[in-house]
């Protein structure tokens, strides 16, 4: 019996106790995460006199109106009050329509002022989406200050 015993408990030992082989790491295939490339923008921007619009080449992650108005507020152009509440870029006219902080803003500047900030938003969104005339609207309403109404469609300010 005793042997007996001892044989069950070697076959025991050497069967059911062994620690199991260590196992490879299976290799798992590499995951890519398809990012787009960044996409180029032309800003237009007032020179320091106001005299006249300069460029200056950005990227930005997609091509989108925030984009564009993210960058033209970061560049001073715009505030932060500045919004867009619609934006339409049917080509070859384009279509947007701000919050009321975009016409005091313009309301508040003198000639060259309004000029630069207009041709500053115009150029930007023409070049950015080859478009040839920009309406711009606040809150549905066409852009009045003090020196003009613009009611009629923007072409590219030279």
């Amino acid at each position: 019996m005793k042997k007996l015993f001892a044989l069950l408990l070697a076959c025991l030992l050497l069967s059911g106790c062994a620690s199991p082989a260590p196992t490879q790491p299976t290799a798992s295939p590499e995951t890519t995460v398809a990012t787009q490339p960044a996409v180029p923008l032309t800003l237009y921007l007032p020179d320091d006199n106001a005299e006249k619009l300069e460029t200056k080449e950005v990227t930005v992650p997609a091509l989108s109106d925030e984009a564009i108005l993210e960058q033209l507020t970061l560049e001073g152009v715009l505030n932060q009050d500045v919004q867009i509440n619609t934006f339409s870029a049917d080509s070859p006219q384009l279509a947007i329509d701000f919050n009321a902080a975009f016409g005091t803003l313009v309301g508040s500047m003198g000639t060259a002022g309004e000029t630069m900030i207009l041709g500053s938003v115009v150029n930007t969104f023409l070049t950015a989406y080859q478009g040839e005339t920009l309406k711009l609207t606040v809150n549905g309403s066409p852009l009045e200050t003090g020196h003009s109404v613009y009611d009629a469609p923007l072409s590219f300010y030279e």
